[in-house]
């Protein structure tokens, strides 16, 4: 049977500060793969270019089956 490993409050205090620094990281990560694809209905869906990254995608889902997209180059939208 493996030793049980102990530690003292200012080592799981330093633990738990250095998950929550690399789960904020993390999130921020997620955060920004989510903003790099946005699709909507229409145009009006599309959001600001100011808004997101350089490089984000943005499509149109619909029932037409065409998908027409854009592409952010950091300070218009270009259709792709």
């Amino acid at each position: 049977m493996p030793e049980e490993e102990y530690f003292s409050a200012e080592q799981l205090r330093d633990l738990l500060a250095e998950t929550g620094s690399q789960l904020g990281a993390l999130n921020e990560k997620v955060e920004n793969l989510i903003k790099m694809h946005t699709y909507g209905a229409d145009i009006a869906d599309r959001p600001d270019v100011n808004t997101v990254p350089k490089g984000a995608e943005f499509i149109i889902v619909d029932d037409a089956g065409e998908f027409p997209a854009w592409k952010s180059n950091g300070t218009k939208w270009v259709e792709v």
